[in-house]
């Protein structure tokens, strides 16, 4: 379906190589796959983070690394082709509304895409100033919204620009629930967490891996991932750290013998083929874990969360598990200028019995594996394909038109 070109502008706050995190990923292929129906796509993003070692010379070189369509930098930014996008990457994290007024006022493009993931919704405002019927607002994590409980911050002024977007594409039905619930807005539940084109090779294996955890942190739930460390002295766990984990979650998980500490990757493939078995024991209210579509649509059973849009991103299979949910947040940021969360203390003996079983029950673990593959392709790829998203924005704008029309021949 291509009923009119589009050409879109997605917005981040969050350097857009690497590209780790499951927010950026997504980000990504939502562009790149975007691009491919044959739609204008840009990214403006910053080039560098308090994350990302090595400064704007060392972006440089993961650019070229990528062997880009074209580049082309001066003394503010470096812009990039890849997979059919183009990429502004700014060297002053405080350019970024600059830059889209100006990327705006040249390109002017159908729609400006706002990820939900900026606390202060700096770029929010400045796309909302700059047209909001243009603004197509991407609520994917709870944290980042400036309303309802489980924000960090609840800011009423910000909350209004929410509502003042033409459109809010919502990543889980969980999110857009509580969307509407906390601020009365009305959203849409889309595909807006692309994972490929369903080709994916198949890793469940109930003989060798690690039981991996990604981005081990208080949010997403260390202390449950050490605790069973301890219990299972024996087994061999992974630990992939991200955007979340910090020096003192390092320095706790290397006192574990059984637990081996790896940086992320951009390509997941490097981690999902030495997983078993994958935690994700989150105890934020978490949108929906990207992972786990990852890992069930190569075979990895998950052992996930009952929290926030979980559920849905396991499919109706086992094992949703109890935790004791995240439900305040101190006034100070840690090292990794995140919110210090008050970590309420979990009950691991649910955990403890799921892995148990995984471990020694081959033909559960199989049937698991197989069953995990099986809904993971029907809910998360068939008929869920980026098409959705493009006829959303088209109807958007043929009710635009609509209106305008209609206004027209009442003047008349």
């Amino acid at each position: 379906m291509n009923e009119g070109k589009m050409k879109i502008i997605l917005i981040q706050n969050t350097p857009y190589l690497p590209t780790k995190g499951g927010s950026d990923k997504s980000n990504k292929l939502l562009l790149e796959s975007l691009a491919i129906l044959g739609h204008e796509c840009f990214i403006i993003a910053p080039a560098t983070s308090l994350q990302t070692p090595g400064g704007f010379e060392r972006f440089s070189t993961l650019v070229n690394e990528k062997n880009p369509d074209f580049v082309n930098a001066n003394d503010d930014r470096i812009a990039f082709g890849i997979n059919g996008v183009t990429i502004h990457a700014l060297k002053k994290f405080s350019r970024l509304p600059e830059h889209l007024g100006r990327v705006f006022a040249e390109e002017k493009p159908d729609w400006i895409f706002v990820p939900s993931d900026d606390f202060a919704q700096v770029l929010l405002e400045q796309a909302v100033k700059l047209d909001a019927l243009k603004v197509i607002y991407l609520a994917r994590t709870t944290l980042t919204l400036p309303f309802g409980p489980d924000a960090y911050l609840e800011l009423p002024k910000k909350a209004e620009l929410v509502k003042k977007a033409r459109g809010i594409m919502c990543v889980s039905r969980f999110i857009s629930d509580y969307i509407y619930k906390w601020s009365g807005a009305r959203s849409s539940v889309l595909p807006i967490s692309l994972y490929g084109n369903g080709s994916f090779p198949d890793y469940g294996s109930f003989e060798n891996g690690y039981v991996t955890m990604i981005n081990p942190c208080a949010y997403k739930g260390i202390s449950i991932l050490l605790a069973l460390a301890e219990r299972f002295s024996a087994v061999r766990f992974l630990a992939v750290s991200s955007w979340g984990t910090s020096s003192e979650d390092i320095a706790a998980m290397k006192q574990r013998d059984n637990i081996t500490v790896m940086d992320a990757v951009e390509d997941v493939e490097l981690v999902y083929k030495k997983t078993k078995i994958l935690l994700v024991p989150s105890l934020w209210a978490e949108a929906k874990a990207r992972c786990i579509g990852e890992a069930m649509l190569r075979g990895i059973p998950v052992m996930a969360s009952d929290v926030g849009g979980n559920g849905e991103a396991k499919c109706g299979t086992d094992y949703l598990l109890p935790v004791n949910q995240i439900t305040k947040y101190e006034y100070r940021l840690d090292q990794r200028k995140l919110p210090v969360a008050a970590v309420p203390v979990q009950d691991v003996y649910p955990w403890r019995q799921a892995l148990e079983r995984l471990l020694i029950d081959r033909e559960h673990y199989m049937n698991l594996s197989k069953a995990s593959r099986s809904s993971a392709y029907d809910t998360l790829i068939k008929d869920n394909g980026v098409e959705r998203v493009e006829a959303f924005l088209h109807g958007l704008m043929e009710n635009v038109a609509g209106r305008a029309s209609a206004a027209a021949k009442k003047e008349i």
